[in-house]
């Protein structure tokens, strides 16, 4: 019952589809050619506006605030990491102005306390100075006047000896020698 009993063979010609193949093909090529030609100036601009222009503000604020300018803040609303981290920045750089002021104040402080304690030293010395030099004049008037007694106590020591050595037993003499010195 299911016999084959002849064929048809049918012949088709796919060269037109072919040709219009090969067209699609060159022109999906071209297209594709174009798209990457046009994506890689434009992921480079997308690249450098997203990525690299806020990092070189970042880098630019911190080297403003490493030579000395505390106000320096990059301007950056974002709200990725990059907006996150140039919050951080700025409220660090707030910080370190903060902290600077504080240490100019107290650098100020401490100079004005070293000047008054300078100052304070130096009156000190000035009376340290007048009470020795009121010291030496005392004890020398102090040393005039007791050496006087004691010149006199020689003077007559050496007059007892002139007059009665003969007289005198000779540890009275030797005391007396001992006072003329």
């Amino acid at each position: 019952k299911d016999r084959l009993a002849g064929g048809v063979r049918l012949v088709t010609d796919t060269s037109a589809t072919t040709a219009q193949l090969r067209l699609v093909r060159r022109r999906m090529s071209v297209v594709a050619a174009v798209i990457v030609i046009c994506a890689i100036p434009m992921g480079y601009l997308l690249v450098w506006r997203v990525m690299l222009q806020p990092v070189r503000k970042l880098l630019d604020a911190t080297r403003r605030l490493g030579k000395g300018d505390f106000n320096a803040r990059p301007s950056l609303r974002r709200n990725d990491e990059i907006g996150e981290l140039a919050g951080a920045f700025n409220s660090m750089a707030g910080d370190v102005a903060h902290m600077r002021d504080e240490l100019v104040e107290a650098n100020e402080s401490l100079e004005q306390k070293v000047s008054d304690r300078t100052n304070d030293l130096e009156v000190a010395n000035g009376r340290l100075r007048e009470e020795m030099s009121e010291k030496e004049d005392f004890l020398r008037a102090v040393s005039h006047d007791l050496n006087a007694p004691l010149r006199n106590i020689s003077g007559m020591a050496t007059m007892v000896m002139m007059k009665w050595r003969k007289d005198l037993p000779e540890d009275v003499v030797a005391r007396l020698q001992r006072n003329q010195a």
